[in-house]
């Protein structure tokens, strides 16, 4: 694996690490409950928002390192 690959996973482990770490905080019964499941919730609007979110940010990472780590 390439240096930018590591440093990719490494900035994204972070990311992921303190998302995780403001969720407990915030709201440690939420790994629990799981209301992002149930259809037609405020919670499973606001999962998805996230999760488009998530994919935006590491598409512009993949963007932003140039051609050779997209096709890596």
């Amino acid at each position: 694996m390439k240096k930018e690959q590591h440093e990719l996973i490494k900035l994204l482990r972070e990311r992921a690490a303190h998302v995780a770490e403001w969720l407990q905080k915030e709201n440690p019964q939420s790994f629990a409950e799981q209301r992002h499941l149930d259809s037609g919730t405020p919670e499973r609007v606001a999962w998805h928002l996230g999760y488009l979110a998530a994919l935006n940010d590491i598409v512009e990472l993949l963007v932003q390192s140039g051609p050779s780590r997209i096709n890596a």
